[in-house]
């Protein structure tokens, strides 16, 4: 749909079971995430990314309704 790039994150061990998480509408993005991912990387694999049009992702003028993600 928005033909772009999502910047990804992750921390912890890539053979531990893994937490994915997501974040909410704001500017920080992903980084809402940054005190907790350190806690939880001890012992899960953590992926997180900024989803299109927020954060270091791609952005511009798009729809970025929930319908469209």
């Amino acid at each position: 749909m928005f033909n772009g790039q999502a910047h990804v994150y992750q921390a912890g061990k890539s053979d531990a079971p893994s937490v994915l998480l997501i974040h909410g509408i704001g500017h920080n993005a992903a980084r809402d995430w940054d005190v907790l991912i350190p806690k939880l990387a001890r012992n899960y694999h953590v992926v997180t990314f900024d989803l299109p049009g927020f954060g270091r992702s791609t952005g511009g003028n798009k729809a970025y309704t929930p319908e469209n993600y």
